[in-house]
């Protein structure tokens, strides 16, 4: 009688369980995504700072956070906060979709322009005069939008594929290709 009780007990707890790690499998599973993403981001990061470091004899770490808070055509962005703090956002669904196109071409482009922001600062701090640019593309406005042939030489320095002002479609498409 004990042995039934038990059974039925063990039976019920088991199903429980299932019902519970069924109910939060895409959580868990998002979560794993989440963190091989980022894990493949970090190997890539550290190839563009060794880079940095070769190229311009100093490297910085720049936060990167995976968003899905950017328009669908936006892969990227690098901002420039009031307390001079940067920070590189990526749109998750795009990282998620064509991980490989961000790893050869977004991330040391996004690079460019926080290695650009961190130069300005530099001299910002050093000469006292203001050459900050709060948002790269947002507030930006000159004949370059922050693509000027100083830009496309770093992120060629840094490591980029394709050193151009805007993703194209076909680009990354082609990526996903091969």
């Amino acid at each position: 009688m004990l042995t039934r009780k038990f059974k039925i007990m063990f039976a019920s707890t088991m199903f429980a369980s299932a019902a519970i790690l069924a109910s939060n499998w895409e959580k868990i599973n998002e979560n794993y995504e989440t963190d091989n993403l980022y894990k493949k981001i970090i190997l890539k990061e550290k190839s563009v700072l060794a880079l940095m470091q070769s190229k311009y004899g100093f490297q910085f770490d720049v936060p990167i956070i995976l968003t899905k808070q950017l328009e669908d055509n936006v892969y990227g962005v690098t901002i420039c906060d009031k307390d001079d703090s940067i920070k590189i956002y990526l749109n998750k669904k795009i990282v998620q979709n064509n991980l490989d196109y961000v790893l050869d071409t977004v991330i040391p482009h996004e690079y460019a322009h926080a290695l650009m922001f961190k130069q300005k600062l530099l001299a910002k701090n050093r000469d006292g005069y203001a050459l900050r640019v709060r948002q790269v593309g947002l507030t930006h406005k000159s004949k370059h939008d922050g693509h000027n042939h100083i830009w496309q030489k770093t992120c060629k320095d840094l490591g980029g594929d394709q050193c151009q002002k805007f993703v194209t479609h076909k680009d990354a498409k082609m990526s996903q290709l091969f």
